[in-house]
């Protein structure tokens, strides 16, 4: 008999331990974020696209800057911006994980854009970083190019 309530005992024991840990994964998950982000980053070399960055991230960041704030205090990647939140336009994209604008009249510039995010679609084309809204799947390209 107390070898039966033993095994049972281990088993419950066994069991909350998993439904505990189960239930941390769970929370540790959603207090990540809210909304599920595709980030990539590309660079035209010679006329081949090439993908320097290609990752989703969990944020509750509402607009695409605050998300590429948390991206560079997470060291995940490295962006130098132009200008102030507060400006006009919000800031300008100068550089992405060392390629950086050189000549603002030849190029190569940073440019972005999404095919999933409703306002980009909307308008046919993103707002500033600082202006345009963030919704949970989208997906956001940052190309470094010489073209439009």
């Amino acid at each position: 008999m107390k070898k039966t309530s033993s095994k049972i005992i281990a088993v419950l024991v066994l069991g909350a331990l998993l439904l505990g840990g189960l239930n941390w994964y769970n929370q540790s998950k959603l207090q990540k974020g809210s909304k599920q982000i595709q980030i990539v980053v590309s660079i035209d070399e010679n006329g081949t696209k090439k993908v320097i960055y290609d990752k989703t991230t969990r944020t509750d960041a509402l607009k695409l800057g605050d998300l590429l704030d948390e991206l560079v205090t997470a060291k995940k990647l490295s962006i130098e911006l132009s200008g102030n939140k507060t400006d006009a336009y919000g800031r300008f994209i100068l550089g992405i994980d060392g390629y950086k604008i050189t000549d603002m009249a030849k190029g190569p510039w940073w440019l972005y854009n999404s095919t999933t995010n409703p306002d980009c679609v909307a308008a046919g084309y993103c707002a500033g970083i600082d202006m345009a809204p963030i919704y949970d799947k989208d997906v956001f390209t940052f190309n470094f190019t010489s073209t439009y």
